[in-house]
Formats: C-alpha cells, structure tokens, sequence
C-alpha cells in the first residue's frame, strides 16, 4: 500500500454472472467403425466411460416431469420448444420417460402419504379433470363402478413444521381419498384439524376429525338456520 499500512481480510465481495442454458445438455458421441474387406467383419470404437449406458439420463427424466407437473408445460410445448433450440423430442417420447421415471417416485409418495396422516392439520378439497382411461372405460361399458365423476383431489397436510401437498386422480371424492390417507395415522394420537369447504364429500368417514369450514362457507351454514328456525329461540 502507497500509505504502508497493513491489509486486514474482509467479506469476500461477491459478483454473479447469469447465461441461459437448455433443459438437455446434448453430447453426440461420433465413433469410427472399421470393416475387414475380406471377412466384412465390422469393428466400432467403444464409448468413453462417461459416456454411460442410458440416452436419457435420471436428471434429464426428472427435468421433463417437473416442466410437466410442477411448471405446468404440456409435453406438445416442451417438444416445440426443444424443436427451436435443435433438439426435437417427440412428447411420446416424453411421456415414456416419465411414465418410466414414475415407478421410483411411487415409494416417495406412500410415505409422504405416512407423514400427512400423522401431521396436527390437513387440508382437503376436490376440482374436476378428464381421465381419458376412465372415459372409455365408460364409454365401452367396462367402468367398475356407478360413478361417472373425475376429480382430483388436493390434500395439504402440515407435518412438523413442513408442508406436504398431495394430489389423487380418480372417481373418489376428497373424504373418501382422505379416509385412505388417515388409515395410516397412527392411532396414539390426538384426532387430526381438517380444514376444508363446507361439502359433505369432504368428510373423512368414518374417522373423527376436528372439522373448520372457512369462513365463507361457516358463514353460509349460519344462513341455512333461517330457513330451520325462522323465529327467534
């Protein structure tokens, strides 16, 4: 230093630089292939070792479902997208990856369904959707079942101070779905806080809940007395 005085460490001062990059890392591996030209045999280099054994591997997989499910990009988008930047991936092609991806998950989601069971709160509520397999299965006339209605079912369950959020597929309302999670609740614990609209299909028979309706729908059962008790008690 120009004053002759001693340098003491700081914080270290931090500058970031951001470049975009795809979803899929692409390496094209170009191998030379030698043939006898008396016997024809065909002789092909080998791969390097980091090359692996699988096209697609488990991050690329994980990157595809989470676009789908977690982003809400439909696998047509993500392939129109992957067409710009020159990698074309057919959305078949990506639905066999994550149909593929899904068994892994499968134990993942049975003990996260464990872990909601035995949280203090729960949430639970119900919206529509299509399912194309129980469509035609109505349509043909093999649906097992009176049922005709799709829903899918959000379940939001608070577990030692983490958040747990589960969705279920099928002709089974939100109580129904809910009765199969609190199967799993262990049964040395206090009865579980459900909070959900004021709808019977929410209700988790036959286990006892200690049930709030939100506001709006308390405030609508409040309503319903009139037309049972319309004078003053």
């Amino acid at each position: 230093m120009l004053c002759g005085g001693l340098l003491g460490e700081r914080k270290v001062s931090a500058v970031i630089r951001i470049s975009g990059q795809n979803i899929a890392n692409v390496k094209r591996y170009l191998r030379e292939v030698l043939r006898c030209n008396l016997c024809n045999y065909v002789i092909t280099a080998k791969l390097p070792i980091e090359a692996g054994k699988e096209k697609y591997d488990a991050s690329f997989k994980a990157i595809i479902a989470l676009q789908k499910y977690y982003v809400g990009m439909p696998f047509y988008r993500q392939e129109n997208f992957q067409q710009l930047l020159g990698f074309p991936l057919p959305d078949s092609t990506q639905w066999d990856l994550v149909d593929k991806l899904a068994g892994y998950c499968y134990p993942v989601f049975n003990e996260l369904k464990k872990l909601a069971a035995n949280g203090r709160l729960i949430h639970n509520d119900d919206t529509t959707l299509k399912i194309q397999e129980v469509m035609k299965a109505i349509k043909s006339g093999t649906h097992d079942g009176d049922r005709t209605g799709m829903y899918t079912t959000g379940i939001i369950a608070e577990y030692e101070g983490h958040q747990i959020s589960l969705f279920l597929n099928g002709t089974q309302h939100a109580g129904e779905n809910l009765s199969d999670i609190l199967e799993k609740r262990e049964p040395d614990k206090p009865d579980i806080i459900q909070m959900c609209d004021a709808s019977n299909n929410n209700i988790a028979k036959p286990f006892k809940t200690i049930l709030c309706n939100c506001l709006s729908h308390g405030f609508r059962k409040f309503e319903e007395l009139v037309d049972f008790f319309p004078d003053k008690c």
